[in-house]
């Protein structure tokens, strides 16, 4: 243990001795006081609080993140090529104990710098709330919609498979497609059109959306339901009608009529006593006549959603920074890995270009998931028929790499701590147990087998 943490040391004054350490620490200092000074968002107080916490952490997560690929990668690579390390090799030190060092001294100087730049956003963060001069109902507004830990809850999903794929059939049997259209797009095109229809909320009728109410919603001291209007409805009149509130034990515990509203987020107070003694809550819109009112067009992916207070903010923004610092430390882990086997140029390269392919890995793989994942056999046997051996061979491809990138991209805590949502522990003990300890795990044991197929002593000829 003495020789990895001599190792470190050593990695850690080097750092620090590097104009690299001070030009971080100055571009953090920019980004982290600079930007909240400088920042107006969409012209709301809690716009602006937001857009600090998501681009000062966001910027740190980017900047820190080219830092660390760059300096792991150079870690191994540079002291190979310029034959420092030979001072190491000769040493009765085995190979492993060269890449767990180098590791932990990045790490470390990782933990500094994300420990000053993440104090710095809270303190200027509470400061431009204190010195916004915003009356007291906007700051309460900020506390409650971003300064908050809220655990987000779904309504249940109904399953609308069979009504997809009966309009599937009937679009194929009016002719809306040719022949060459494979079954599946055919299916992709009438799901969405099923989910747009469930979506709206013409004038005179009515939507339930029903949510389970767990354990740990209970005893909680404020519940709101959440619901976002299309952006569509901006051309349209604006909607009125009521909601009404209610349990499986009181269906109508509360109701709240809305007049002229256009599109955008829109929040409602729930009565905290009324989840004692239910199992579900039963969220109900009635749209107005239409006289009165328009159809009402929700979000599509997010309709209505259940928001339950759950802890403070500043537990759910330690645990947001204990997240990027464990990405930065995978990060770090693949840097090193890289540079144990190749030249710094090349590992550069290599670790840029696996990320890159890994992002788009993930994005194509949900993308593809979200749409395709509600198809049925019949439809699914007919499609493959139809369906290119290119197109299956990159779908496998896609579906293989986001299996290895999935548990590592799955993690965006920056989003849920700007929207006021729960980084719950799991999560984070998640995090470290995958960020942390699995895939650096993995990438420590490759790095120490390329060094010990790698010859670090040659004579300097």
């Amino acid at each position: 243990m003495k020789k990895v943490l001599a190792i470190a040391g050593l990695s850690v004054k080097s750092a620090v001795r590097s104009s690299l350490f001070l030009t971080l620490m100055v571009i953090l200092l920019i980004v982290t006081i600079g930007l909240p000074l400088s920042v107006k968002g969409d012209g709301t107080l809690n716009g602006r609080i937001a857009l600090i916490l998501y681009y000062s952490l966001g910027l740190t997560k980017i900047i820190l993140g080219i830092a660390t690929v760059w300096v792991s990668c150079w870690a191994i690579a540079w002291e190979v090529e310029g034959k420092y390390i030979q001072t190491i090799a000769v040493k009765p030190v085995r190979r492993a104990y060269i890449w767990i060092g180098k590791w932990l001294g990045i790490l470390f100087v990782n933990a500094v710098l994300i420990a000053v730049s993440a104090g710095i956003t809270y303190v200027m963060t509470v400061g431009v709330l204190s010195m916004s001069g915003a009356d007291q109902k906007d700051i309460e507004i900020v506390k409650d919609e971003v300064l908050a830990c809220r655990i987000r809850a779904e309504p249940n999903r109904e399953d609308i498979s069979k009504e997809a794929h009966d309009l599937a059939d009937r679009l194929k049997e009016r002719g809306e497609f040719s022949e060459e259209v494979p079954d599946d797009e055919i299916y992709l095109n009438a799901y969405r059109r099923v989910v747009a229809s469930k979506a709206t909320v013409s004038p005179g009728q009515s939507k339930e959306w029903h949510f389970d109410i767990r354990k740990e919603f209970k005893g909680s001291s404020k519940v709101t339901v959440r619901y976002n209007l299309s952006a569509r409805a901006r051309q349209r009149n604006p909607v009125s009608g009521k909601w009404v509130i209610g349990t499986d034990v009181n269906p109508e515990a509360y109701v709240s009529k809305i007049n002229n509203y256009l599109f955008g987020r829109h929040i409602l107070n729930v009565p905290v006593d009324i989840l004692d003694d239910a199992e579900q809550l039963i969220v109900t819109f009635v749209n107005s006549d239409r006289d009165k009112s328009n159809v009402a067009i929700f979000d599509v992916k997010n309709e209505v959603e259940m928001l339950v207070v759950s802890g403070g903010f500043a537990g759910n923004y330690f645990r947001t920074v204990l997240i990027l610092f464990c990405q930065l430390a995978m990060l770090a882990a693949l840097g090193v890995t890289a540079g144990s086997l190749l030249t710094f140029p090349v590992a550069s390269f290599a670790v840029i270009s696996l990320l890159m392919i890994s992002l788009l890995s993930h994005y194509f793989s949900v993308t593809y998931g979200e749409d395709a994942g509600h198809q049925h056999q019949g439809h699914d046997c007919e499609s493959a028929q139809k369906t290119s051996a290119h197109r299956l061979t990159m779908e496998q491809v896609v579906v293989r790499a986001n299996v290895v990138v999935a548990p590592a991209m799955r993690f965006q805590p920056i989003d849920a701590l700007t929207d006021g949502l729960v980084v719950s522990r799991e999560e984070t003990f998640e995090a470290i147990l995958v960020l942390l300890l699995l895939y650096p795990g993995i990438f420590g044991l490759f790095g120490a087998w390329f060094l010990s197929r790698r010859e670090l002593a040659l004579p300097v000829s």
